[in-house]
């Protein structure tokens, strides 16, 4: 994988995605305006000026869901990758949802 968000977002562009294994991975900087997170599937690039040991030790013991405790996640229905993804790691279906505007 790339070493500069450049050349992590030039890869994807061209098919090679950041391995799915749950990890993250930290870049410095290109633009001083620009910090974020691409999250990809079952792997994020977390882009900052921080120290990279920092940020993933912040990140690190971080869990959504309490042992033992039920989780709920959202996936679009329409994106197979992450639903995949989430059924993967354990999760399944339970129902779904439908959101509608009512007219005013």
């Amino acid at each position: 994988m790339g070493r500069t968000l450049a050349e992590i977002l030039e890869a994807a562009a061209e098919g090679r995605f950041p391995p799915p294994d749950g990890g993250t991975t930290v870049v410095a900087l290109e633009h001083r305006r620009d910090a974020g997170v691409l999250a990809f599937t079952a792997h994020s690039v977390v882009f900052t000026d921080e120290d990279p040991e920092w940020v993933l030790a912040t990140l690190a013991a971080r869990h959504l869901v309490p042992d033992g405790q039920p989780g709920w996640a959202q996936q679009a229905t329409g994106n197979a990758r992450s639903i995949r993804a989430f059924q993967a790691a354990g999760y399944r279906p339970v129902g779904a949802e439908a959101l509608m505007a009512l007219p005013s």
